[in-house]
C-alpha cells in the first residue's frame, strides 16, 4: 500500500499536479510566574499557583518548501465552520490559475468529511 501511495505522488508530480498537506493540533500555553517545590503527582496550577491557561489550536498547510497558510484558535475547537473558513482563506493566496494544479492531503478528522 506505502508504494503504490508514493507512486501516485511521484506521478502526480510528473504531471505537474503540487501538494498541500493540511494537519491540526492543539496546544495548552500556561504563563506562571509561581515556581515551588511540590508533592509528587500534584497538579501544578492549582491551589497557590495561579497562573494563566492559554489553549490553542492551529490547523497548518504546507506544501514542499513553504507554510502556505495558517490559522490559530484561542479556546476555539476546530470545527466544521472554522475548517470551512480556514480553507477559504488558503484559497484567496493561491492564484486562482494555479488552483487547479493542487491536490489537497488531508487524514480523516470528523471536520475534514464534512458534506460542505
Amino acid at each position: 500500500m506505502k508504494h503504490l501511495f508514493i507512486k501516485c505522488i511521484s506521478k502526480s508530480i510528473n504531471n505537474g499536479l503540487k501538494f498541500i498537506f493540511l494537519d491540526e493540533s492543539g496546544f495548552q500555553l500556561e504563563n506562571n510566574n509561581y515556581f515551588a517545590w511540590r508533592k509528587k503527582n500534584e497538579d501544578l496550577t492549582g491551589g497557590a499557583t495561579k497562573g494563566l491557561k492559554i489553549k490553542l489550536n492551529l490547523i497548518l498547510a504546507i506544501n514542499d518548501s513553504k507554510i502556505i497558510h495558517y490559522y490559530y484558535l484561542t479556546y476555539e475547537p476546530i470545527n466544521q465552520i472554522n475548517f470551512l473558513k480556514f480553507l477559504e482563506e488558503m484559497k484567496n493566496k493561491i492564484e486562482p490559475i494555479e488552483l487547479k494544479n493542487y491536490i489537497i492531503i488531508l487524514d480523516n478528522a470528523r471536520f475534514h468529511l464534512s458534506k460542505k
